[in-house]
């Protein structure tokens, strides 16, 4: 990947054909990587539109500042009540630790104009933490001193979806149980972890941003319509938009049908 950067670099740099034709070289004789959907192009977009990205996060961070978390789990699929599911990212840079949800063009909630509510609880749920929690007490007390408070705020946000939303009995019931998790679980080392690093790197104060990272196809920026005017009364978010390049310039014709891909060359731009 770094032999990516260094093309890069040469070919901005240097217009000498000779010097770029050999770098052209050493590129394409690297192994050929693609990648489909969401999990795929996140990664591709903060390797390749990390600039871009934090321009319209209005975040003037270098790249070599900032730590990226890619796709951390807190938990899915189990019985437990402190699992929250992950998230696609989880960007920390100096100003801000952004929470990250992308979504493409197969993303149902592009359609529906707003994130499913474990989504959102996942968001509500981690930036509540991450504000009250500064590092300063052991995490198994913060928990204990919490825990009232943090109840409260969840059965708001439950109470809330069931009204607003027609959440289902059984599911409210379910996110009513959650809690904050224990230290020592996998899920509380891993919130800990994160948490702590992003205290390390914002030494200038703390602040949590939740993000739509929208990733479409070049010129079809209008998929992200309906969750730009999305308004969430319990957790709000900034929606980016990432264009990729289509593989083979989207769907084409093979012999006598139609035939196509979704798949994105993931070692370059």
């Amino acid at each position: 990947m770094y032999l990516i950067y260094i093309y890069q670099y040469i070919c901005d740099l240097i217009h000498d054909k000779e010097v770029i034709i050999v770098c052209n070289i050493i590129i394409y004789n690297m192994l050929a990587v693609y990648g489909y959907g969401e999990d795929a192009i996140t990664y591709w977009a903060f390797n390749f539109k990390f600039a871009e990205i934090m321009e319209k996060l209005n975040d003037d961070s270098l790249e070599k500042e900032c730590c990226l978390f890619y796709r951390p789990s807190f938990g899915r699929g189990g019985k437990s009540d402190t699992l929250f599911g992950e998230f696609d990212a989880i960007l920390i840079s100096p100003r801000c630790m952004y929470l990250i949800e992308s979504k493409w063009r197969g993303s149902h909630e592009l359609r529906t104009g707003t994130l499913s509510d474990s989504q959102r609880f996942r968001h509500y749920c981690f930036e509540w933490i991450s504000k009250k929690w500064d590092g300063s007490e052991e995490f198994d007390v913060f928990s204990r001193k919490n825990k009232k408070s943090f109840d409260k705020h969840v059965r708001a946000f439950v109470a809330d979806c069931v009204k607003e939303r027609k959440m289902d009995r059984e599911t409210a019931e379910k996110l009513k149980r959650k809690n904050i998790p224990k230290a020592e679980s996998g899920v509380g080392m891993n919130m800990c972890y994160i948490l702590i690093k992003a205290r390390e790197i914002m030494i200038n104060g703390f602040d949590v941003k939740n993000v739509i990272l929208v990733l479409h196809e070049l010129g079809r920026d209008d998929v992200a319509d309906k969750i730009r005017e999305n308004r969430d009364p319990f957790v709000s978010f900034e929606t980016v938009l990432v264009s990729y390049p289509p593989v083979n310039g989207g769907r084409r014709r093979i012999g006598k049908g139609t035939a196509g891909s979704d798949f994105l060359r993931m070692d370059r731009m």
